[in-house]
């Protein structure tokens, strides 16, 4: 096993879940809670990248982890914003 790979798998699943949960609340009419999970999960993933990023120098797996972080934040406060 690789030093640092429990806490990655670990720091996935959190993020995961919180994508699932986002993904419930949506389905189950509650979109505005939904995207704000939404956008507060992809809001860490931006965190994580950018902790890495920085520690490391490493673009890979740091600044695409970063990029989509972005991207699906700015999609989830547009939805909930629309849904407010």
């Amino acid at each position: 096993m690789k030093k640092k790979s429990l806490p990655s798998l670990l720091g996935g699943l959190v993020v995961g879940g919180v994508m699932i949960i986002a993904g419930g609340l949506i389905s189950s009419g509650s979109d505005f809670n939904g995207h704000l999970v939404g956008a507060s999960g992809s809001a860490l993933l931006v965190g994580v990248g950018m902790s890495r990023y920085l520690k490391t120098s490493k673009m890979m797996p740091a600044l695409p982890m970063v990029a989509l972080g972005i991207i699906s934040s700015g999609y989830h406060f547009q939805k909930a914003y629309e849904w407010a």
